[in-house]
């Protein structure tokens, strides 16, 4: 009999973790982008960008990325490391953090919005054998993928001062989501200029973007309707091709001119 009941208590509890993962599948959509980047035909590293939208908060919507390259040739050494996570609301910037490894240097930088004040943005020095409690529960939420949970609160429990404070005014779009905001703002006639928050150097950037047509594209074993975008600023001039799915726009491939190196970005992967 006792064999009876432990067949059913296992049955039930099957159906328990069978129904709780197709409500935490239901939860939340996501996305998952894997990119080749190769500079002077020499490849050096990938680019993962994820993109997760709660179906809870609708409006709400998380991008994560992963970037390493490695420059390294015979006795010179060169390294980069980038992870972290936006959170927005509505289009509109609401939170970032980011954890950077540059050879051997280690360092976060995080923004939140606090509304009427402004992005309040900080940078802080990475070590492991020195960091507050604070620092490694925000280096938990960058590093675990596909959740974002508690990262608002946290960041909005950080006392320290800003190092910067930018103004939404300041900026049309952030790095991150410009693809969705280049698709939303397609000019077929006139050259636009925009203002981005550039959330690798953290710095404004303003680009000149002309609008190049639709044509289709094949990467990672499809075939995408993708739109043109050539994009110009001091010292950078490149060619961005956007397309778009139920999750919003991402890049099918790049390629442009940096600092007179050539580089190209194209896709591996792409994870529904």
């Amino acid at each position: 009999m006792w064999i009876a009941q432990l067949s059913r208590l296992s049955l039930i509890l099957v159906m328990v973790a069978t129904f709780g993962a197709g409500i935490a599948n239901a939860a939340h959509e996501s996305r998952t982008i894997i990119y080749q980047i190769a500079v002077e035909g020499d490849v050096v590293g990938v680019y993962q960008r994820n993109r997760i939208i709660d179906n809870q908060f609708p409006n709400g919507l998380v991008i994560e990325e992963e970037v390493e390259l490695d420059f390294s040739f015979l006795w010179f050494k060169e390294f980069y490391q980038r992870s972290g996570k936006v959170m927005l609301d509505n289009g509109a910037l609401k939170q970032f953090a980011f954890k950077v490894d540059e050879n051997q240097e280690s360092y976060l930088i995080f923004g939140n919005d606090k509304l009427e004040q402004g992005i309040h943005i900080n940078a802080l020095e990475n070590q492991a054998s020195s960091n507050s409690t604070w620092t490694n529960k925000l280096l938990q939420l960058i590093e675990n993928e596909h959740n974002s949970n508690g990262m608002a609160l946290l960041l909005n429990r950080f006392e320290q001062a800003p190092d910067a404070i930018l103004q939404r005014s300041d900026f049309d779009s952030d790095s991150l989501s410009f693809p969705d905001y280049l698709m939303a703002s397609i000019d077929h006639q006139n050259t636009q200029v925009f203002k981005v928050l550039d959330l690798d150097e953290f710095d404004i950037i303003q680009y000149q973007v002309k609008y190049l047509g639709e044509k289709p594209l094949s990467a990672a074993n499809r075939v995408y309707v993708s739109h043109g975008f050539a994009l110009n600023t001091e010292g950078e001039s490149s060619e961005l091709w956007l397309s778009k799915d139920k999750l919003g726009a991402f890049i099918v491939q790049q390629s442009g001119v940096d600092d007179g190196d050539h580089y190209s970005v194209n896709m591996q992967q792409y994870l529904f």
